[in-house]
């Protein structure tokens, strides 16, 4: 795996150069080279060998790195998994994926076998020259290196395993896609037990450049920047959301020396990539690309200004066409579902052929998501293709009825989504915002927009419900208001 070569290489040749920085501490390649080769050997004396299970969760970071890369050089299927919330989600997850010890920083009884890792921990071995010297070890380039656990979004979540060539062409395309150089420096604000910031922080360390993982729960996003010199930082839409309204009385751009500012994890609107670019960082790039696939597209700030909603072109290696329900590919302009062909993509889910079936066809990895072809040639996402509405008959996208919500002044969040009929669906949207709105004026603009196909109903919430991944749940949206909705048109 190139990844752990390339990390081989930079320990011996360049030991010394900063692997790993936050507010409390700097870790250089040497350091974190002997750290994870003391977890690899605690993980060998616990019984542990290639292509067993084991469960990451973890507090500190930093460590939940040192013990990701330690799996990765045993040859282990990791399975990662986010602190707080209830124990019973975290323990049913494991034993789903059937891993056979948990490796924590945590004291939490998870009904599996724990292993404790501290720094102190770490230190205590290290310093007592409890190391021996490992190999890579014999690894099957086809067995799972990471089980993910999927957002969920719109059903049952998931397991999507990742072999170790996957993983090392993902790792490659996300490097190249972030212009990633030796030496400069990342910072994901998504938590580190999320797939795609972990994938990112390792392709860092893959072209010899550095890792920003935070320590404090909160760290300040300035000094991070600032104090450390970024020159990449990954963020969420929700991340985005707060950055703007933190930065909103600042003149220019807060961060005007980030290289890039990528922006991923669902869709973009057009006022929240405008202000970003006034508040945040000119280098805006929005990110498309599932858990399955890795990325996919990528629009640069110079192809946003072509093109509303754009995710761009695809990515170097990466084949994408939208199609019609028949397979035949669209013409320019007209919508169809995305599907995408490329090196790292998976094979199949776990335990689940009928969702593989519907997302692998004929070589193909179907997202779930409509688009078209602009002019230009760039692809302009349209939404969800289980979101689509089917009201008397005629299709409604909920990305068209959302973006007239979107560039309104007042609004914050806008999510639209069917009420499902006996014999129709009813188009519904929620909204949050600042101030005062008035949804008899919001009606009055989708009349005007829409005319018959505006929404039939309208609602104010103080707050959007969000899964972990900070997306909007559109499931927990229609288990809200469906049933009265019905009601009145029953």
């Amino acid at each position: 795996m190139r990844l752990l070569e390339s990390f081989a290489n930079i320990v011996e040749q360049d030991p010394y150069r900063t692997a790993l920085l936050n507010e409390l501490n700097v870790m250089s390649y040497h350091d974190l080279s002997s750290y994870v080769d003391s977890v690899v050997k605690y993980l060998i004396d616990s019984g542990l060998k290639p292509n067993d299970r084991i469960g990451l969760y973890f507090n500190s970071s930093p460590l939940h790195l040192v013990a990701c890369l330690a799996s990765l050089k045993l040859g282990l299927a990791q399975v990662s998994l986010e602190s707080g919330g209830p124990s019973q989600i975290r323990q049913a997850s494991f034993e789903r994926c059937r891993v056979k010890f948990i490796l924590s920083d945590f004291q939490e009884d998870l009904g599996i076998q724990r292993l404790q890792v501290t720094k102190d921990i770490l230190d205590r071995r290290i310093s007592a020259n409890e190391l021996d010297s490992y190999d890579f070890f014999s690894i099957s380039g086809d067995d799972p290196a990471f089980l993910i656990i999927g957002s969920g979004t719109t059903g049952h979540a998931k397991v999507i395993p990742i072999s170790f060539d996957n993983l090392g062409a993902l790792i490659d395309r996300d490097a190249e896609v972030r212009n990633l150089l030796p030496y400069e420096r990342h910072y994901s604000m998504t938590p580190f037990c999320f797939y795609t910031a972990k994938r990112r922080s390792l392709a860092c360390l893959a072209v010899g450049a550095s890792v920003v993982l935070k320590e404090r729960a909160k760290p300040r996003l300035g000094i991070l920047v600032d104090q450390f010199a970024l020159d990449h930082l990954s963020i969420a839409v929700v991340h985005g959301l707060e950055l703007c309204e933190r930065f909103k009385q600042i003149s220019g751009p807060r961060f005007s020396r980030l290289k890039s500012l990528y922006v991923g994890g669902s869709p973009v609107s057009e006022k929240l990539r405008k202000e970003l670019r006034e508040r945040v960082s000119e280098n805006v790039c929005i990110a498309y690309g599932s858990n399955e696939f890795g990325e996919a597209c990528v629009a640069t700030a110079d192809m946003q200004k072509s093109d509303e909603d754009t995710l761009g072109k695809p990515c170097k290696g990466v084949q994408l066409e939208i199609v019609d329900d028949e397979g035949n590919e669209c013409a320019v302009g007209e919508v169809g579902d995305i599907r995408l062909k490329g090196n790292g993509q998976f094979s199949a889910y776990e335990d689940d052929e009928e969702a593989s079936h519907v997302s692998l066809r004929n070589g193909w990895h179907y997202p779930g998501d409509l688009a078209c072809i602009s002019e230009s040639g760039q692809v302009i996402f349209k939404g969800r293709s289980d979101d689509v509405i089917l009201f008397d008959g005629v299709k409604i996208y909920p990305k068209e009825v959302e973006n007239i919500l979107e560039n309104h002044e007042a609004i914050n969040d806008v999510a639209c989504f069917a009420c499902d009929l006996p014999d129709n669906q009813i188009p519904l949207v929620v909204f949050t915002a600042t101030g005062k709105v008035e949804t008899d004026q919001l009606a009055a603009l989708y009349r005007e927009k829409m005319g018959w196909r505006m929404p039939k109903f309208i609602h104010r919430l103080e707050e959007m419900p969000r899964n972990a991944a900070g997306k909007i749940s559109k499931v927990e949206l229609k288990e809200m208001f469906s049933k009265d909705v019905a009601k009145q048109f029953a």
